[in-house]
């Protein structure tokens, strides 16, 4: 089912900026990364290993790490600046959940009355039948609203700092689902983190900004050299039709000398042959 959800959501944030073919391949590799091993990780942390007061601390930790991978991997890959980046997030979230989990689990529970959704329990042909749905919704999605969803990258996000603002706050929120402290000090922990989540993603985007700069200095300097053997060949050219005029009239010259000694010498056959060779330059 991961699977789907990191299917699903590629197609979601590839269609809303009109992706290119690498571009595809690096947004499913972040999804994947923040689906498959940071979860796969936190699982582990949680149910592998003694559980301590301090591994709600890990897990949010690590869990600040997927966000900041995945946001920061994505405002690389797409080009994109931060707002738009968490924008198409919500955007694929909202997706995934209406396409692949609420399909899923109403279709479970229809077929395994029993079914929970930590998977304990669950109907194998209702998995069969939902993975069948969702995959054809999938379909249908790259069909008729891939293109569609390309408007999204045109689009100017209003007020951006707003939409950075309700993740943060959301970021922080959630630190009372993994720390098992007082309320301030889930706060306080949250707040920390999300100090040092913001401070790696200024460094991205310095840092993404600083490699864009340079590409477009390197881009503008081979447009410049270019431009000077251009107008160096049509230097050439000039030079080489002036050169060509000349010639030119040097022959129209040399016919016109060539006519007026034929008429006063008419039987020179080899002039006139030669000045028929002229006359076809």
């Amino acid at each position: 089912m991961e699977i789907l959800v990191t299917i699903d959501y590629s197609i979601i944030i590839c269609g809303l900026f009109q992706a290119n073919k690498k571009q595809r391949q690096g947004v499913f590799a972040l999804y994947l990364f923040e689906t498959f091993a940071m979860n796969l990780l936190m699982v582990f942390l949680r149910y592998g290993m003694a559980e301590t007061r301090y591994t709600g601390m890990v897990l949010y930790g690590l869990n600040t790490l997927g966000i900041v991978v995945l946001v920061s991997g994505m405002k690389y890959v797409l080009r994109a600046g931060y707002p738009k980046v968490l924008l198409s997030i919500f955007i694929g979230e909202l997706s995934t959940s209406l396409v692949v989990v609420v399909v899923y689990l109403g279709i479970q529970k229809q077929f395994y009355h029993n079914f929970d959704s930590t998977m304990k329990l669950f109907s194998l042909p209702g998995m069969l039948l939902s993975t069948i749905i969702i995959v054809c919704l999938i379909l249908l999605t790259v069909k008729f609203l891939y293109k569609p969803l390309g408007r999204f990258a045109d689009m100017k996000v209003p007020v951006p700092l707003l939409f950075v603002l309700i993740f943060a706050i959301d970021y922080v929120a959630g630190a009372f689902t993994y720390i098992d402290f007082s309320w301030k000090s889930s706060i306080l922990l949250g707040s920390s983190y999300s100090v040092i989540g913001l401070g790696i993603l200024y460094l991205v985007n310095e840092w993404t900004r600083r490699k864009a700069e340079k590409e477009i200095l390197l881009e503008y300097e081979a447009l410049k050299q270019e431009k000077e053997a251009m107008e160096n060949f049509e230097n050439t050219l000039i030079v080489q039709e002036q050169k060509r005029e000349e010639l030119q009239k040097k022959i129209e010259e040399q016919v016109k000398m060539m006519e007026r000694y034929m008429k006063n010498n008419p039987s020179h056959h080899e002039v006139e042959e030669y000045l028929e060779e002229l006359r076809k330059m």
